[in-house]
């Protein structure tokens, strides 16, 4: 039930910050790493952690709590690919036609 309700609050978390997120703890939490894989100011990154942090009071900071949410990112990432494979096959196949 905890993972479900997880789930949902990270489904409401506007995608650029899930992407931060995601990008700062693959980065070994690293704002200089993150920052520079995606190009942004140092500042923009720790704003939006801190951002995602009061809007989730989860703390990514933590080492617990960031392969937690790594973890819920990556299914979240995984549903949304597959609820968009079979669309994009499909419309492979009318372009083929």
């Amino acid at each position: 039930v905890f993972q479900y309700a997880i789930g949902m609050t990270l489904d409401k978390i506007p995608d650029e910050l899930l992407e931060t997120v995601y990008n700062y703890i693959k980065c070994n939490q690293s704002i200089a790493k993150t920052s520079d894989l995606m190009f942004t100011h140092r500042n923009t990154i720790n704003y939006r952690i801190n951002k995602f942090i009061n809007m989730t009071n989860i703390n990514v900071r933590e080492l617990n709590n960031s392969m937690f949410v790594y973890f819920v990112i990556s299914l979240i990432n995984v549903r949304k690919w597959c609820l968009w494979e079979p669309q994009i096959l499909f419309m492979k196949k009318l372009k083929e036609r």
